[in-house]
């Protein structure tokens, strides 16, 4: 299991190896024209992700209840997503994925599924286990070709689809970065397109991530979301912060104007240090207790209860 990012901007090279990427998503330009259209990718930018050894995957999306639109639609968005991967030089084999990003019965959304799967040919959805589990029943989708969204209360009882290769996390927001949606991805997952010269890239680690990794980097993602902002507010006229190491309790706190933030762990400041929030040090130094005491607690360590 990897870790890729889907994200309605490009994302720096750097950036994605930092947070232990392996893939990206990007979004499919509408050549009708569509007032999300800004978030589409490019050939060059694609290309800059093959070339760098990251997988892609290309997502299909207008609005969030166009899979209720039916047949026609999807005839029309298929061929449109179909002939946007091709320009951008991507095979034939590798899948269109269309998005139904509402807690909508997956039923209602077969109609638009067979107008995609007819003009796009092979393809995946994003969407609910209820609507990624309808697609593979009708037959629009292969085995393991969905994409499950994070909106778990979509299903009801909560549940996993047995059909998806890829598991949307909880999205953050990195200064600098924008938005970013984590997601698992399973090691085989056939909704990627991975480039030649890596067909399975590994992330940038002397060790495999296991479920606890992934648990810690994205958790780090969410606390920097809103350490960050704060953080922006303190930084003061030196424009970076300093980090310092407790040796009482051998807890980090970024050190500001305003007062101190815990850093929960070491991937949180590498990405701190990354963006420029935190002046880079190869070994966090050592605070003199009694000076860090005088410092305000702006962002508590969590309880460890």
């Amino acid at each position: 299991m990897a870790l890729g990012y889907d994200s309605t901007h490009p994302l720096d090279h750097d950036a994605l190896r930092t947070v232990h990427a392996v893939a990206v998503g990007r979004y499919l330009d509408n050549p009708a024209g569509h007032a999300d259209d800004w978030k589409a990718t490019g050939k060059a930018e694609d290309d800059g992700y093959g070339t760098a050894g990251f997988g892609r995957w290309y997502i299909w999306e207008t609005t969030a209840t166009r899979a209720l639109d039916g047949y026609d639609a999807g005839v029309r968005d298929g061929q449109r997503a179909r002939t946007v991967m091709r320009a951008l030089g991507v095979p034939a084999s590798v899948p269109a994925i269309a998005t139904c990003d509402s807690g909508v019965a997956g039923s209602r959304t077969i109609a638009y599924g067979r107008g995609f799967r007819a003009a796009a040919g092979v393809i995946g959805i994003y969407g609910s286990a209820g609507v990624i589990d309808a697609w593979h029943a009708d037959g629009l989708i292969g085995a393991r070709y969905g994409w499950q969204t994070n909106a778990h209360g979509w299903d009801s009882p909560r549940r996993t689809s047995p059909h998806a290769s890829m598991h949307q996390l909880l999205p953050v927001t990195l200064l600098h970065l924008g938005n970013i949606d984590p997601n698992d991805i399973d090691d085989d997952c056939p909704l990627i397109h991975w480039p030649a010269s890596h067909p399975h890239p590994t992330p940038s680690t002397t060790e495999e991530l296991s479920m606890s990794d992934i648990k810690t980097i994205t958790d780090g993602l969410a606390k920097i979301s809103r350490q960050l902002e704060d953080v922006k507010a303190g930084l003061g006229k030196a424009g970076r912060a300093v980090v310092l190491r407790d040796p009482r309790d051998h807890k980090a706190w970024i050190i500001t104007d305003e007062g101190r933030w815990h850093v929960p762990d070491r991937a949180t400041l590498n990405l701190l240090i990354w963006i420029g929030q935190v002046a880079a040090v190869d070994k966090i130094p050592l605070a003199d207790p009694a000076t860090l005491d005088k410092v305000p607690v702006l962002q508590a360590p969590p309880s460890a209860g």
